[in-house]
């Protein structure tokens, strides 16, 4: 996943160029799933260090 994010990166900085609708909206939606996979393993951490004490 890290991978693909940079790869995203990437390819629309070589563009060079205004992003399309296309291009904006999936930047967008990528970034809310990389954000919600982050979230999640926060939560799990923060739920394991809780009934760990």
């Amino acid at each position: 996943m890290e991978f693909k994010k940079y790869q995203l990166i990437l390819e629309f900085e070589e563009a060079n160029r205004p992003l399309t609708q296309i291009e904006k909206k999936s930047l967008a939606i990528y970034s809310i799933e990389y954000l919600k996979v982050g979230l999640d393993s926060l939560e799990r951490e923060y739920c394991n260090r809780r009934y760990a004490q």
